[in-house]
């Protein structure tokens, strides 16, 4: 590999982030009160099954993740995107 990438190391040695999704989730509320946060944002919410999906897989899409964390932010649960970092990272 040449170019400006030389640097990057192998996927196999790469240490991605891990996040606390569920935790978030699990602060903004069950899947009625998460939907409901999403309504109120002014977009036709995911279905409960949806939501239950996110929680499982400790994801959620980047298109949500904001309106819910401005959610957990106005609750006093996080203060910043990097308390949803897992340590160590």
């Amino acid at each position: 590999m040449s170019g400006r990438y030389t640097h990057v190391k192998p996927l196999t040695e790469r240490n991605y982030p891990d996040y606390k999704f569920r935790e978030l989730l699990a602060a903004v509320g069950n899947d009625q009160e998460v939907q409901d946060v999403i309504v109120t944002a002014g977009f036709e919410p995911p279905t409960a099954h949806v939501i239950r999906g996110w929680r499982r897989r400790n994801s959620i899409p980047p298109r949500w993740l904001p309106i819910l964390m401005h959610k957990a932010m106005a609750k006093g649960v996080i203060r910043s995107a990097d308390d949803l970092l897992k340590a160590p990272f």
